[in-house]
């Protein structure tokens, strides 16, 4: 289950390192609805110069069903996540 949702970009660590994936990524923290909370950012994002204090869209995808823990992965500012159905694309998957 995934969600794209906007908050703050608070802060980001200068420097990026890999995912098990050998993917570079930020540690990043977020502030939605007030709380803070921690995110990564892909260097992809990284690199289109998104600065701490500005609004950023990202999603929250649930990656343990029974703990109910998630990822938060900054998208980009003003980005929208497409999906699609967003293109008239009928899939199986539910949404």
């Amino acid at each position: 289950m995934e969600k794209i949702v906007s908050g703050i970009l608070v802060s980001c660590s200068e420097n990026s390192k890999p995912n098990v994936n050998g993917t570079m990524y930020y540690n990043c923290t977020l502030e939605f609805q007030g709380e803070q909370y921690s995110a990564i950012m892909y260097d992809t994002v990284y690199d289109r110069g998104i600065t701490v204090g500005s609004t950023v869209n990202f999603s929250v995808k649930v990656t343990n069903e029974e703990t109910g823990d998630v990822i938060l992965s900054v998208l980009g500012v003003g980005a929208k996540r497409a999906n699609a159905s967003a293109f008239g694309l009928v899939t199986t998957a539910t949404v």
